[in-house]
């Protein structure tokens, strides 16, 4: 299984710590069809930053989806994305 690395402002990285956001989205783009879209099947974890530092957590990544997104997490209304499922991993 490959991880994906990705980078979060801090709002997104500190929601997804405290357990809060359980999804993250991605625009319906080129770039991210191939980096997540075509590669879902062999993806089993991601490893979020908080910005450019060393400060990361890492999650599992349940599935990979194409559908709208929650306000409160981020997504604007009526957008669709690529919806990454994830839950924090406990070591």
């Amino acid at each position: 299984m490959k991880t994906l690395h990705l980078v979060l402002k801090r709002k997104w990285f500190d929601m997804i710590a405290s357990g809060e956001k359980l999804e993250e989205y991605r625009e319906m783009t080129n770039y991210w069809k191939k980096r997540i879209w075509n590669k879902r099947s062999i993806i089993g974890y991601v490893i979020f930053h908080r910005g450019y530092t060393n400060v990361t957590i890492k999650c599992f990544l349940h599935y990979v989806a194409i559908m709208p997104g929650y306000e409160k997490w981020g997504a604007e209304p009526g957008k669709t994305y690529y919806v990454l499922r994830i839950s924090k991993y406990e070591d």
